[in-house]
């Protein structure tokens, strides 16, 4: 897996942890995803606060990390937020016990290319490493590309809630150490 502040993926990427100074590619990453969701007349979500607060909070707090692509740019190519404390959606079935992946999103023009793939098996063996049983995550639930593309990934379906702002639909998968 390489050391504490690198990974190495087979695909020709290194996940690093996101630095204040990739805050504006990871926020053109999500523009772009957003951009591409609307063109096919899915509504992205609208977060509770501006999408560059929570960015930069996540990587104030070494929650979020990038895939460069290897060579002589490093350019961002994907971005995943790690959290180790549920956010409220999954307090019926145990919280200590998982790893929430948050804010995946990969540059449009690298579709089709594994990327979230890749950032999805990495979350997986960095909660194996850490002793969790689990690896979650939520998605909006009137995304039903979205949806189906995490059940592709091998995530199982978990039900869906509702809170005041957000209709998220669950997904989980069962780590095996």
């Amino acid at each position: 897996m390489g050391n504490s502040a690198e990974w190495e993926l087979p695909n020709g990427m290194t996940v690093v942890l996101a630095r204040l100074a990739d805050t504006d590619a990871v926020l053109t990453i999500w523009a772009d995803a957003d951009d591409w969701m609307r063109k096919r007349g899915i509504q992205p979500g609208v977060p509770p606060m501006p999408l560059h607060d929570i960015i930069t909070g996540r990587i104030k707090r070494g929650a979020s990390y990038v895939a460069r692509q290897s060579g002589p740019t490093g350019e961002i190519v994907g971005t995943i937020t790690l959290e180790w404390a549920d956010d409220g959606l999954w307090s019926d079935k145990g919280m200590d016990r998982a790893c929430y992946v948050h804010g995946l999103a990969t540059q449009r023009a690298r579709a089709g290319q594994g990327i979230g793939i890749a950032l999805l098996q990495w979350a997986e063996e960095i909660a194996r490493a850490t002793g969790k049983t689990y690896l979650r995550l939520d998605c909006d639930a009137s995304n039903p590309m979205l949806r189906a593309y995490y059940e592709r990934a091998g995530l199982t379906h978990c039900g869906d809630v509702h809170t005041l702002i957000y209709y998220a639909s669950r997904f989980e998968k069962r780590i095996q150490s």
